[in-house]
């Protein structure tokens, strides 16, 4: 996976990078191979 689709009120964002407070930038790929999401996850 290159994306990590998130529903919003009108749509979806599609988040290809991110940053974990205190942790580096890092591709949405090697994320996912280090974190686990639950389906109910809340992003803030």
């Amino acid at each position: 996976k290159n994306e990590l689709k998130v529903a919003v009120l009108d749509g979806f964002l599609y988040i290809t990078d991110l940053q974990v407070a205190g942790k580096k930038r890092m591709d949405i790929k090697s994320f996912l191979n280090g974190y686990q999401i639950e389906s109910t996850a809340i992003f803030v």
